[in-house]
């Protein structure tokens, strides 16, 4: 197998990890950065990749140091992706420095993959929605609440109420406590986003192709007719693609 850029997405709760080239994702895998031992996973995991570069983009700056150093220790230097590591991408965001780079990397994963106008919504720890131009030029977006969020809370703040899996529900009155659950999260998730999708669409007066990514993406690309695809590893698309743009000679 030819050498390979490591690919690390770092975000609130996992590390999504690719291996790939300019042909994209060869493997890949994901942490949970919260367990015990998780470094030690990592560089056992990492020792027999054929890996000769590495990029990052990460939201906890504790953890970029930590996964750097662990790179550094298999002889590849980490690449730190960052608001002014973009130059191909036209940001207007009022303080480009606070967006998170996994935002980002979504963005330039999915123009890369697409050449279209898109709304991007990335279901994890929180929910977020990014509008982006073919031209290259991302508009800004909306952070929501995710879905996990929302289970935990109404679960850890009310004495009766219990932690359910979401599923879509038959009736929208629910008739049990469960089943009560379940409708208000499908519906205050679903017809938010719709609304969301729709707004956009009106406000900028022009079509978009919606994707979904994260690790409840798939759920909602199945739940949401608007979500016409579902990227699992767009990030990591978008983190190969900013790497190979700012390492010419790669």
């Amino acid at each position: 197998m030819p050498e390979l850029v490591i690919a690390l997405d770092i975000g609130n709760t996992n590390i999504h990890i690719g291996l790939g080239n300019h042909r994209g994702i060869r493997k890949r895998w994901v942490y949970c950065h919260q367990k015990y031992g998780f470094v030690k996973q990592l560089k056992k995991s990492l020792r027999d990749k054929p890996i000769k570069a590495g990029a990052i983009a990460s939201v906890v700056p504790g953890l970029t140091r930590k996964v750097s150093s662990v790179l550094k220790d298999l002889g590849v230097k980490p690449f730190i992706i960052s608001s002014k590591t973009v130059p191909n991408l036209k940001l207007r965001y009022k303080n480009p420095e606070s967006l998170g780079v996994d935002r980002i990397a979504n963005v330039v994963g999915a123009l890369s993959r697409y050449k279209t106008d898109i709304i991007i919504i990335d279901a994890g720890t929180a929910t977020t929605i990014d509008v982006a131009l073919k031209t290259r030029t991302y508009l800004g977006g909306l952070i929501l609440p995710g879905i996990s969020a929302s289970l935990d809370y109404l679960h850890q703040r009310t004495a009766l109420l219990p932690r359910i899996k979401p599923k879509k529900p038959k009736d929208i009155i629910g008739h049990s406590t469960t089943a009560g659950i379940q409708s208000g999260l499908y519906y205050g998730i679903t017809e938010a986003i719709k609304g969301i999708i729709n707004k956009i669409k009106e406000r900028l007066n022009r079509p978009f192709s919606c994707i979904a990514t994260g690790g409840w993406g798939k759920l909602l690309y199945h739940w949401i007719d608007d979500i016409e695809y579902f990227e699992p590893v767009l990030s990591l698309y978008g983190i190969l693609n900013i790497y190979y743009e700012n390492v010419k000679d790669e």
